[in-house]
């Protein structure tokens, strides 16, 4: 015998199936920039009261599917060019759209600010908005170092791949009282109380905007974001499809280290289906031989001294590290020693910096309002530390879980961070 609950599913599984048959509207067209007549790329067609959102392709062409019948109203936006809206009065229309460039200082839109939407000038904390054709043209290693162009922020190296920001002055490589967030999540280390900078953040492939709070958050997001906060959103798979390579090599050189070849590679991949379904997976490689350091005869208390102290038993090198505390003998008249330091060279396997990021999400949208999310982040890295003195970071690894359902007007967001660290 068959339950009334299942027939109850089977009818408004047919009901639904029905009802998009009935109401699918096709819409597809090219945009171009009016004035120099070229194709747009990346432009924004978004389903007014609806989550539903599109990119052009390279050509400036899109293809949008509705499960709605008309008439709705869709919205062309481009970052520069003033925003267009259009009704669509049937089912199946070709739109196409001359945009015009226009100046809209002050008029975006973002909510890391305060938590709910608002414009940039009228936030009641700073905010520095940073945009994905901002990382597409910059010709630093790592955009985290592009970053330092921004007012009021400073970008602090420890070694080839761990950069981390700073604001308000505070210029410390590991900065327990910044926050770096990464779609919803604090990449913070929980061993240590702060973040890893490059080796958790997002690649930079898959990078969509990052949002730059310079000044003291700790109002809206408590005592951790006192010097600042920076919040990385990444790219939707819904937006942003298709398959995209990357591939940056160089050369380092330094008197004491000599010279040895740096290489990133970067593939991201996105899918969705029927503006249901989507899913991108991504994965990012850094591998290069630190800087080193090779001044171990100078002490630090002795600097213009002639003479060799490195057998010196309270002898401080310059570039030793783990030998800058003293420790005071009184037995014997011995005075005071150090432990013997190391050298930068010994720290890390052959010197060698190297950061592997790999990462997937899947999007379901439940309806044109209600999008289901789940996230994995898995990130490791060989890197140099650096507080009051340099240390080692062997094979550190960083995984975060996450499973999202959000609209407009709400989300409810479950996360989890593991950390593992082997220095």
């Amino acid at each position: 015998m068959t339950s009334p609950l299942k027939n109850y599913f089977t009818f408004i599984l047919f009901v639904d199936y029905f009802t998009t048959i009935l109401e699918k509207s096709n819409i597809s067209g090219t945009i171009i920039d009016a004035s120099r007549q070229e194709q747009l790329e990346g432009v924004h067609i978004v389903v007014i009261v609806r989550i539903m959102v599109k990119t052009t392709n390279a050509n400036g062409k899109y293809t949008l599917s509705v499960d709605q019948a008309p008439p709705f109203t869709i919205a062309f936006s481009y970052l520069g060019y003033g925003t267009q809206e259009v009704v669509i009065n049937e089912p199946n229309m070709e739109v196409d759209v001359d945009m015009l460039e226009e100046a809209l200082l002050g008029q975006e839109i973002v909510i890391a600010a305060s938590r709910v939407k608002q414009r940039i000038l009228d936030s009641p904390v700073s905010v520095e908005k940073i945009y994905i054709r901002f990382f597409e043209q910059t010709t630093s290693v790592d955009f985290y170092d592009a970053i330092s162009l921004k007012k009021g922020v400073q970008v602090t190296s420890s070694s080839l791949n761990l950069t981390s920001v700073n604001t308000r002055g505070f210029g410390d490589v590991i900065n327990s009282r910044f926050v770096q967030i990464v779609d919803g999540m604090d990449t913070a280390d929980p061993t240590i109380n702060a973040n890893l900078g490059s080796i958790s953040g997002i690649g930079e492939l898959d990078i969509e905007s990052v949002e730059l709070l310079p000044g003291a958050a700790s109002a809206l997001y408590g005592p951790n974001a006192f010097n600042g906060m920076m919040i990385m959103n990444s790219k939707s798979p819904f937006e942003y499809e298709g398959l995209s390579l990357m591939t940056k090599v160089g050369f380092t050189n330094s008197n004491a280290g000599g010279t040895h070849q740096l290489g990133i590679y970067s593939i991201r991949f996105a899918k969705s289906f029927n503006d249901k379904f989507a899913f991108k997976v991504n994965f990012y490689y850094l591998g290069a031989e630190d800087w080193t350091s090779n001044d171990f005869t100078t002490d630090r208390n002795n600097p213009d001294s002639s003479i060799d102290l490195s057998n010196d038993p309270n002898f401080d090198g310059v570039n030793l590290h783990g030998d800058e505390t003293p420790i005071p003998v009184n037995a014997f008249g011995i005075g005071t020693i150090r432990r013997t330091g190391i050298e930068e060279r010994d720290l890390l396997d052959h010197n060698h910096a190297r950061t592997i990021k790999a990462s997937t999400a899947i999007h379901y949208r439940i309806n044109d309002k209600l999008e289901l999310i789940g996230n994995y982040r898995f990130a490791t890295g060989s890197t140099m530390g650096q507080s009051i003195t340099k240390f080692a970071y062997r094979d550190l690894t960083s995984e975060l879980y996450k499973i999202e359902l959000k609209n407009d007007n709400f989300f409810a967001r479950s996360y989890v961070s593991i950390t593992n660290n082997y220095g």
